[in-house]
């Protein structure tokens, strides 16, 4: 029985042993062919992705004519590239050259400019310079009582008593011999037409023993349509006045320029050494002479007037401004020389300047 068994047992775990062999054999045999049978598709599957990559590849890269002419547009486009910065280095350069000849020629003509600006200053200096001379010696030539006399601006009715003057005749001719005054001042009353001024000034020129100012007044305009009747001479107001030694000299110049010259006239009370020294400097090569215009003085009668002229002369005044009582107002300054209150070089370097200025 126990044999019996045993056998039973033996025979069962062969059985068992030989079925699992059969069984682990028969799993490897299908995993082999499932393997083998996987391997071709699998290589199909990577050939068709080398295949995809290759026409991929193939279609960026493009064809032969087309790398061709993609070289071609850049070649062109670099080639258009350097001459559009050729050309901008060009402009530049050439900008560059117009410009800095430009600078030199502006420098140039500032050069010029300045060496004839620097020519004219040192002509019209040296012009003045003989003008003064010549000037010093006309006035050391004159007698005391014509120096006087030359420091007056007067009305032309003031000079010959008559009421109104139009014309230069016998009266003109007397008074400017007996009193040979530095100028007469013309207002527009003075004038009924072109003609009659221009024969008026002419004849009053003519009978002068010195060169005399022919002024237009402050109511003739220094533009007006008698400007060149023959006036040398344009009186400004007091509110007029250049304010400083510049302004003096750029007025005295324009006025030059028109062959005439230029008188302030300043209240004779008002007229000082600081004043007289910005309208007259020596150093201006174009003065504006300054009048002491005794207006203010008028209703004072002659005394007060001649004190006042007195001391305009003395204050730097060039010339005196008178318009009534001329002859008293003269001999108060005769009177004012000859008692010491007022010196004869005083007049002198006051005529210098007025000679100059003619």
């Amino acid at each position: 029985m126990n044999n019996t068994n045993f056998g039973r047992v033996e025979l069962i775990a062969i059985i068992t042993a030989v079925v699992l062999t059969v069984a682990t054999f028969g799993g490897y045999l299908m995993k082999t062919r499932a393997q083998a049978q996987a391997q071709p598709a699998a290589e199909q599957t990577t050939q068709a992705d080398t295949a995809g990559g290759n026409a991929q590849g193939a279609s960026e890269q493009g064809t032969p004519e087309q790398e061709a002419a993609e070289k071609e547009a850049a070649e062109k486009e670099a080639a258009e590239k350097a001459a559009a910065e050729k050309e901008a280095k060009e402009a530049a350069e050439r900008e560059a050259a117009e410009k800095a000849a430009a600078e030199k020629e502006a420098e140039e003509q500032a050069k010029r400019e300045a060496e004839e600006a620097e020519q004219k200053r040192a002509e019209a200096e040296a012009t003045l310079q003989q003008r003064r001379e010549e000037a010093q010696q006309a006035v050391a030539q004159m007698s005391l009582e014509d120096k006087v006399s030359r420091l007056f601006l007067v009305t032309p009715e003031a000079l010959t008593g008559a009421d109104l003057a139009t014309v230069a005749g016998d009266m003109t001719r007397r008074a400017l011999d007996q009193y040979p005054v530095g100028g007469i001042v013309y207002a527009a009353q003075n004038i009924e037409n072109r003609e009659q001024i221009t024969a008026l000034l002419s004849g009053t020129e003519e009978f002068s023993r010195y060169p005399v100012f022919l002024a237009a007044g402050q109511d003739i305009p220094a533009d007006g349509e008698f400007a060149d009747a023959g006036f040398n001479m344009q009186m400004l107001g007091n509110e007029e006045r250049p304010a400083s030694a510049e302004e003096a000299e750029a007025l005295g110049e324009q006025y030059a320029e028109e062959n005439r010259a230029v008188c302030a006239a300043v209240p004779a009370e008002e007229v000082n050494a600081d004043l007289t020294a910005n309208m007259n400097s020596d150093e201006a090569l174009h003065q504006v002479l300054v009048a002491g215009d005794l207006i203010n003085q008028e209703n004072n009668g002659a005394y007060a007037m001649g004190q006042a002229a007195v001391a305009a002369i003395d204050g730097g005044a060039d010339l005196l401004l008178v318009r009534q009582e001329f002859q008293a107002v003269r001999q108060a300054v005769l009177n004012a020389v000859w008692n010491g209150q007022l010196t004869e070089e005083k007049i002198d370097e006051a005529l210098i300047r007025v000679y100059t200025a003619y």
